[in-house]
Parts: structure tokens; C-alpha cells; sequence
């Protein structure tokens, strides 16, 4: 698996992830985390990607050439957790957005890019990460919990519900993947 920064071209696919995501949760019954609509579809959806890939702080998975997963890093969180802005600690990164291709499931993609995601952190002197997720699927939250990171405080959006997450870095014993190599390669591509 290569992690690399995302690039303007990269859009297409990058929504294509969204999209599949978007059909499995349907699929599912859970269409209360994303809605019904594909996110190619959706005006905003698609502004913000843009807006993610533009702030360089955006990474795609890719396996054998295709892109896989999506991982996009902002200093502030969004406008919508409101009051919880309080509770988020300066000099932390915060995780805008994280998607897998479902069907790529099961392959550690999302495990990757979080871990890249927490070295890419570290790197910064940053001593915490934090992200937002659905409230509405045990599973989410467990998937997070799992990875390291402690609830703080759900959150509405209208009748969404979110949870506020975060995660301790520096010095925090995190078991890192010994099986995939991270690089950011500044020419090319480089193959872990």
C-alpha cells in the first residue's frame, strides 16, 4: 500500500470511495450517517473535497493503482460541533474525513491511514487527534475505540447525532503497523 498526498486529479476517485460508501451504508440501513445521495452528486461534497485536497494536508491509500481510502487533516474542526470547539486543544490535528472503498474491506486501509494520520502528528509536536463520527452505529465508535481514541462528547447536527473523539500522541504507547512502510514520496511514487 503507497500513502500519498492527494492531488486535484485524484478528486474523481476520491468521490467514487465516497459513493461506495454511501450505497453500502444504504445497503445496510444506515443511510442516517451520509444520506441516500451519492456524494458526486452533491454540490458541497464535492466543493469540500476540493477544499480538502487545496489544504495539502489530504492523503490517498493506493493499492496496485487504485486509490483505496481517503484521509483529510484540518487544524480546526468544522463550524458544526459548535460549542464542543471549546474541548479541542491547539496544536492537534483533527480528522475531517476518513473513507475505505467497502470493497476493499477488510485489508487494514482505514487502520493505515489513521496511523499515518497519528505519525504525520507526532512529526508536528502535536499531542492529540481528534475527529467527529456518527452516534448512530455502535460498530463506528467501537472501530475508533479500538484504534485508540476516547468519546468526549456526542453532539447534534439538526436530528444527526455525532460524537467528539480524541486521541493522545507523543509518548502514548501506540502499537504501530509493522507491515506497511509509510512514505510521502516528493517525486514519483514510492512502493512500501
Amino acid at each position: 500500500m503507497i500513502i500519498r498526498p492527494a492531488q486535484k486529479n485524484d478528486e474523481t476517485s476520491i468521490l467514487s470511495i465516497f459513493d461506495i460508501a454511501v450505497k453500502w451504508l444504504t445497503d445496510k440501513g444506515l443511510s442516517a450517517q451520509w444520506g441516500t445521495e451519492s456524494f458526486s452528486e452533491k454540490t458541497e461534497m464535492i466543493s469540500k473535497v476540493q477544499e480538502w485536497i487545496n489544504q495539502g494536508n489530504s492523503y490517498v491509500a493506493i493499492i496496485n493503482d487504485t486509490i483505496v481510502g481517503f484521509i483529510s487533516l484540518v487544524r480546526h474542526p468544522p463550524a458544526y460541533v459548535g460549542e464542543l470547539h471549546g474541548l479541542i486543544q491547539k496544536g492537534s490535528f483533527y480528522i475531517a474525513s476518513l473513507v475505505t472503498d467497502r470493497h476493499q474491506k477488510g485489508l487494514g486501509i482505514g487502520t493505515e491511514l489513521l496511523h499515518f494520520a497519528e505519525a504525520l502528528a507526532e512529526k508536528k509536536n502535536h499531542k492529540w487527534i481528534y475527529l467527529d463520527c456518527w452516534n448512530g452505529e455502535s460498530s463506528l465508535i467501537g472501530y475508533y475505540e479500538k484504534a485508540g481514541f476516547k468519546t468526549m462528547k456526542p453532539f447534534f447536527v439538526g436530528t444527526w447525532k455525532g460524537v467528539l473523539m480524541k486521541k493522545p500522541l507523543l509518548g502514548n504507547a501506540v502499537q504501530k503497523p509493522n507491515k506497511t512502510l509509510h512514505r510521502i514520496p516528493t517525486k514519483g511514487m514510492a512502493k512500501s
